[in-house]
């Protein structure tokens, strides 16, 4: 092998490590961005549960809790099915909603009046916006919890 035949191997070697270097790299911003776009989708998560419970003293309510990462605003609650406003159990709970912000780990309980001909088992649609400004929409089958 001549020298220009040597010097051009040299050559052709260090570009393709430079190569080699430059994919590294671009991988581990590629893993880095991934984390990261991970990590904002996970804060601004919000899981809002719903529970139709008895109380002390023949008292119901709804408790709401917030199990996600992110506070949850402007929770909404309403009974998909047929319920005649007299049995209605949000009709006493309007005032109290939208629940303007729950933050992860909280929880209300929001005080609803129930009678005899009050439906024990319904289904809810639950809203709420999250924190990134997604709104989230759920239906959820209740029953009163005794």
């Amino acid at each position: 092998m001549t020298v220009p035949e040597i010097l051009s191997l040299v050559a052709a070697l260090a570009a393709l490590l430079v190569a080699l270097l430059a994919l590294s790299r671009a991988t581990a911003a590629l893993q880095a961005r991934a984390q990261v776009e991970a990590f904002m989708r996970d804060s601004m998560q919000t899981d809002v549960q719903v529970l139709f419970l008895k109380m002390d003293a023949g008292q119901y309510n709804f408790t709401l809790s917030n199990r996600g990462s992110s506070a949850a605003r402007n929770i909404d609650l309403a009974i998909i099915d047929d319920v005649p406003a007299a049995h209605n159990p949000l009709t006493s709970a309007r005032e109290q909603l939208p629940v303007k912000q729950l933050d992860p780990g909280g929880y209300v309980q929001i005080p609803v009046a129930v009678d005899a001909d009050t439906p024990k088992n319904f289904d809810l649609k639950v809203s709420w916006v999250n924190a990134g400004g997604l709104e989230t929409v759920k239906d959820v089958p209740l029953n009163l919890l005794d």
